[in-house]
C-alpha cells in the first residue's frame, strides 16, 4: 500500500542484483519515479488486466468457498503479496505445483 511505498529506501533497503519489483497499487505511482531511479530500475506495475484477473479469480474462490459451507470471508483491505504471485504464476507459467 501507499504507506508501505513510502518506506522503501529507508534503514538500508535496497533490491538484490538482478531483482525485480512488481507493484499492484496504483496509489504509489506518483513514487515510482523516485522508486525507479534511485532504488530499482527494475521497478513494474501490474496492468489493470493482470489485476482485474486476480481480483476476480480471488473473489471469485472466495464465493465458491463460501457456497460450498467453509467458512465466512470478510472483505480485505488489500491483498497480499502471496495471492499476486499464485495469480500471477497461473498466467505465466505452463504447470503449477
Amino acid at each position: 500500500n501507499k504507506k508501505r511505498l513510502s518506506t522503501l529506501g529507508r534503514l538500508g533497503f535496497r533490491p538484490v542484483e538482478g531483482e525485480h519489483w512488481l507493484f499492484w497499487n496504483y496509489m504509489g505511482i506518483p513514487m515510482l519515479g523516485r522508486i525507479h531511479t534511485g532504488l530499482n530500475a527494475n521497478t513494474h506495475v501490474f496492468s489493470p488486466e493482470v489485476i482485474r484477473y486476480t481480483l476476480n479469480g480471488y473473489f471469485g474462490i472466495k464465493q465458491e468457498m463460501t457456497r460450498l459451507g467453509l467458512g465466512k470471508f470478510g472483505c480485505p483491505t488489500n491483498l497480499n503479496s502471496g495471492i499476486h504471485a499464485i495469480f500471477l504464476a497461473f498466467q505465466m507459467c505452463e504447470h503449477i505445483n
